[in-house]
C-alpha cells in the first residue's frame, strides 16, 4: 500500500531514460512519484492529483517546460507547487526564463543526485512552512 504521507513528486521529461533514472532515484529516497513524458501528460496528471513538487524538463517538443510552468502557476489549484527545472543548457538567459515563468529552482543535466535531492528537500520544507504560516494566518483571522 502506498504511503500517502510521503510527498508526491511529478517528474516531467520527454527522454524516457532521464524519466526512469530520476523516478528511481526519488522512489529509492522515499518519495511517491508520478512520471510524465510530455507537458500535456503532466497537466492531465495534475488535474487528478496535486503534486507536492514538480521536476520539469525545460526543453520538450510541443509544449516546453516554460509553458507547463506558466499553466501550473496560473491555476489557483496548482500555483503553490514548487517547480524545479532541469536543463542541459545552463545559460543565464535560459535560467532567467525559468524563474520568470514561476520556477522555484533549477538544476543542470546530467542530473547530480545529491544536488537534486537537496533542492527537492529544501523546496518541500519551504512549501510546508508556507502552508503552516497561511493556516496560522487564517486561524487568527477568525
Amino acid at each position: 500500500m502506498e504511503n500517502l504521507s510521503k510527498p508526491l513528486i511529478l517528474v516531467v521529461d520527454d527522454n524516457p531514460s532521464n524519466l526512469q533514472m530520476i523516478g528511481k532515484l526519488l522512489s529509492y529516497n522515499g518519495y511517491r512519484v508520478e512520471l510524465a513524458q510530455s507537458g500535456e501528460e503532466a497537466l492531465k496528471i495534475t488535474e487528478k492529483k496535486i503534486s507536492d513538487l514538480v521536476v520539469l524538463d525545460l526543453v520538450m517538443p510541443e509544449m516546453d517546460g516554460l509553458d507547463v510552468c506558466r499553466k501550473l502557476k496560473s491555476d489557483p489549484e496548482t500555483c503553490h507547487i514548487p517547480i524545479i527545472f532541469c536543463t542541459g543548457n545552463a545559460e543565464r538567459k535560459d535560467i532567467e526564463k525559468c524563474f520568470d515563468a514561476g520556477g522555484a529552482d533549477y538544476t543542470t543535466k546530467p542530473i547530480e543526485a545529491v544536488i537534486l535531492l537537496s533542492r527537492i528537500e529544501t523546496h518541500l520544507e519551504l512549501n510546508a512552512l508556507r502552508k503552516r504560516y497561511q493556516q496560522g494566518k487564517k486561524a487568527t483571522n477568525i
